[in-house]
Formats: structure tokens, C-alpha cells, sequence
């Protein structure tokens, strides 16, 4: 049963969600044009809508592999279907709150803590900011001629952001133990550290944060490696159905393009399905390189759907699979304690 405090909260994050995105809609009304929407799908060509479809199934393969880098227990199968709908379940609950959502997934396969999720998370969420940075710079170095925009800024910003994110890696360890002790610290300013369910998740956070000491760099090389190829499918994905629905651009307009969508899918302001920020960001970024208004928001409400509900196919396949693999576990080994249960071992 769903406490009360969870469901108030869960409650504010729906309404925060369904006013974030009216709010989307109501500024990119003006250039929505739904008979021009429904024609997208009606002319598309539905054979690279299938191709696109493959891209998206092999991107969260991809995910999948950098995910099982930081938590090698995992299997490859495993975390693949925790990668399904985690991912589903961040395209559908508000706010990137879905985010959440992984290290619960990997806790309830029974292979990793809840602290270990969470850091893992963030260290690849640094990872993902950094090469789509690394990207973005590189393409609009060589091909400024089609961002209509002063690319000047735009440069600067990638070179502030792209060096903050080599140091937050470079010196995430210390970062994570200097974290951990102001948390300690201002628990202890507050009086609230004698709390023992409290004094235990700090504990377990603090056990997490030591295991990532060990953290090799060959486990950096792959995510970094693994990190580029997502990002290689992404901008795929993304040229690959805009050709679908006979938009001609080039391979440096869908880059370009696309990564305002992503840096603003990065935002804590997503709507309900991600409806509202992804839509804008993709009509910023795809009227900087050069279509009209209109046409870059039928095709981010295009992207949006048929990417949401090629989410929503692995999500349920995801879901059906975790289920399955959590009845072969305990139909083998019985109940297994919780990674975090203080009562384990």
C-alpha cells in the first residue's frame, strides 16, 4: 500500500508535470499543425520507421552494456530488461523522476544496493552530458556554415561545460566522499543523525561510495566507449526518421538538431511522457539549422510518439522478462535478502 507522504508527493509531481507541459504546448501552439502531424505518419515510409526501431532496441543494448560496466553482477540479460523500463518509465513519469527508477530496478533484481544504483547513475549521467558535448563542439566546428545562430557562444559554452565535466570524472571519487561527509555533517548540525533508519542509509551510502574507490579505469574506458556508440545511435535515430517522414537533412543538421532536444530532455522540466521539453528543444535546434517553424514541431511531436511508443513495446517485453527472472531466482534459490538488508550475510 502506497504510504500517504508518497502518494501526496507522487501527486505534486503528476500536477508539476501536467502543468509543465500545458505550459509547452501552449508556446509551441502557434506552429503546431495537427493535420500536418497526422500526414507525417500518413506518407511516412514504414520501412525505416522499422530500421528506426532496430537503432532504438540496439541504443538500449548499448545502455545496457555501460550499465553492467559499473555493476558487473548483473547480467547482460538482466540489465537489459532493467534497461527497458527504466528507460520507459523516464519517457513516462514527469520530471525525470523515472531516473529514480534504476537503482530500484537493479535493488529488486537482487544484484545491487540502492546507493550503488544511484551513484552509478550519476557517474553515467556525467558521461552522457560530456560526450554529447564533445559531439555537438566537433560538428558545429566543422559545419557552422548551417547553424543560423552566432556559433561563437554556443562554442564557448560547450568548452565551459566540457571542461567542469572532464573534472566532475576525473575527480568523482573525492567528489562523492567530500558529498558524504557534508551530508554527515549536516545531519549532525541538525540533530537528526540518532535516527538508526537514517544513521543506516548513511552508512549504506558510505559503503557504496568506498566500493567505488574501486572503480578501475578499464571500467571508465568502456563507459566511455559505450557512451560514444549511444550517442552514434541517437543522432541515427533521429536522422534515420526524419528520412521517414521525407525530411531531407544532412547527417550534421540531425546532430546539431537533435542535441538541443537532448540537452533540454537533460532538464528536471519534463512533462508527462516527456511531452512539452523534448518538443522545444528539437524545434530550437532543428529551426537553428535551417526548417521552418512548422516543420521542426510536426516532426518533434513525429519523434516523440514514434519514439515513446517504441519505448513503451521494450518497456512491456522489459517488465514481462524482469518478472520472469525474479520467478526463476526465487524458484531456485528461495527468498534472497535485500543487498541492503542489514540483516544479510
Amino acid at each position: 500500500m502506497i504510504k500517504p507522504a508518497t502518494r501526496r508527493a507522487l501527486l505534486i509531481r503528476g500536477t508539476i508535470g501536467t502543468v509543465v507541459t500545458c505550459l509547452f504546448f501552449a508556446v509551441l501552439w502557434r506552429y503546431i499543425d495537427l493535420q500536418r502531424i497526422s500526414e507525417l505518419y500518413a506518407s511516412a515510409n514504414w520501412s525505416l520507421i522499422g530500421l528506426a526501431f532496430l537503432i532504438f532496441f540496439a541504443l538500449y543494448i548499448s545502455r545496457s552494456r555501460r550499465f553492467a560496466a559499473v555493476a558487473p553482477q548483473t547480467s547482460g540479460g538482466t540489465m537489459l530488461a532493467i534497461t527497458c523500463v527504466h528507460n520507459f518509465l523516464l519517457r513516462l513519469v514527469p520530471m525525470r523522476m523515472g531516473d529514480l527508477s534504476f537503482a530500484f530496478l537493479v535493488r529488486r533484481a537482487g544484484t545491487s544496493g540502492l546507493a550503488e544504483g544511484i551513484l552509478s547513475l550519476v557517474l553515467i549521467r556525467l558521461l552522457d552530458g560530456l560526450i554529447v558535448i564533445v559531439i555537438f563542439s566537433v560538428t558545429l566546428a566543422l559545419n557552422h556554415a548551417v547553424y543560423r545562430a552566432d556559433p561563437l557562444p554556443s562554442q564557448i559554452g560547450a568548452c565551459v561545460v566540457f571542461v567542469l565535466g572532464v573534472l566532475a570524472i576525473i575527480f568523482f571519487k573525492r567528489l562523492t566522499h567530500l558529498g558524504l561527509r557534508i551530508l554527515q555533517g549536516t545531519l549532525s548540525l541538525l540533530g537528526v543523525k540518532r535516527s538508526n533508519r537514517l544513521r543506516s542509509a548513511v552508512d549504506k551510502l558510505g559503503e557504496a561510495i568506498a566500493a567505488f574507490d574501486k572503480l578501475r579505469a578499464p571500467v571508465l574506458v568502456v563507459l566511455c566507449t559505450t557512451t560514444v556508440i549511444q550517442w552514434i545511435l541517437t543522432f541515427a535515430l533521429a536522422y534515420v526518421l526524419l528520412r521517414a517522414f521525407h525530411v531531407e537533412v544532412t547527417v550534421a543538421q540531425a546532430i546539431l538538431g537533435t542535441t538541443a532536444s537532448i540537452v533540454s530532455g537533460f532538464l528536471p522540466i519534463g512533462g508527462i511522457g516527456s511531452f512539452g521539453a523534448l518538443e522545444a528543444g528539437w524545434t530550437l535546434g532543428f529551426t537553428l539549422v535551417g526548417l521552418s517553424p512548422t516543420v521542426a514541431v510536426a516532426t518533434a511531436f513525429g519523434y516523440s510518439l514514434s519514439t515513446l511508443a517504441f519505448a513503451a513495446i521494450l518497456g512491456v517485453v522489459g517488465w514481462l522478462a524482469l518478472s520472469s527472472i525474479e520467478r526463476r531466482r526465487l524458484a531456485t534459490k528461495g527468498p534472497q535478502p535485500s543487498p541492503e538488508d542489514p540483516d544479510r550475510g
